[in-house]
C-alpha cells in the first residue's frame, strides 16, 4: 500500500488534515466576504437608478421646453437634479471620467456658444455615457475593470458627441476624458 502519505504518522496526518481544513475555511470565508461586499456595493448603488430616472425625466422636459418661455425653469430643474445625482454618484460610484462628463454638462448649460438644441443633445448623450459607466461599475468586482470599460465608453462619446462640439471651452474639458 505504499502511497505518498504512507510514511506520515497519525499526528502528522491530523496536522495535515487540519491545515487543509484551515485553508479551505479561509478560502470559503474569503469568498463569502467578497460576495457580501459585492452585494452591499450593488445595494448601495440602487438609489442611483431612481436618480437617473428622475434626471432623464428632466431631460425630456428640457427637450420639450427648447424655444419656449419655460426653458429657463426646465434648465434650472435639470441643473438641480443633475447636481443631486452627481453628489450621490461621487460617493456610490466614484469615477474620474464621470466627473469630467459632469463638468462638460455643467459648462454646456452656461456656454453661450452652445445652442439649446445642442446642449440638450449633449446632456442626453452624457446621461447615456454616465449610465453605462455606472453599469460597468456594478458589473465588475474590481474598479480597474470598470475603469477599463469606461475608457471604451468615453472613446465612443469622444468620437460621436465631442466631435460635433464647436465650443472651445467644452472641447478643452473633453480633451481630458
Amino acid at each position: 500500500m505504499g502511497g505518498l502519505l504512507s510514511g506520515i504518522s497519525e499526528v502528522g496526518a491530523a496536522l495535515l488534515g487540519a491545515a487543509i481544513g484551515a485553508i479551505a475555511g479561509l478560502a470559503g470565508g474569503a469568498f463569502s466576504g467578497l460576495a457580501s461586499m459585492r452585494a452591499s456595493q450593488l445595494a448601495a448603488r440602487a438609489p442611483l437608478a431612481e436618480k437617473i430616472h428622475e434626471l432623464n425625466k428632466t431631460v425630456v422636459t428640457l427637450r420639450g421646453a427648447v424655444g419656449s418661455p419655460t426653458f429657463n425653469a426646465a434648465l434650472n430643474d435639470f441643473s438641480l437634479k443633475w447636481n443631486d445625482f452627481i453628489v450621490h454618484q461621487k460617493i456610490l460610484a466614484p469615477s474620474h471620467r464621470i466627473g469630467l462628463l459632469s463638468d462638460i454638462v455643467l459648462a454646456a448649460t452656461i456656454d453661450a456658444q452652445v445652442s439649446p438644441n445642442d446642449m440638450v443633445r449633449l446632456i442626453g448623450d452624457s446621461m447615456n455615457a454616465v449610465t453605462e459607466m455606472i453599469a460597468q461599475q456594478s458589473m465588475h468586482m474590481f474598479r480597474w475593470r470598470a475603469r477599463l470599460a469606461e475608457r471604451g465608453i468615453t472613446e465612443r462619446f469622444r468620437a460621436g458627441t465631442i466631435a460635433r462640439l464647436t465650443s472651445p471651452r467644452l472641447r478643452a474639458i473633453a480633451s481630458e476624458l
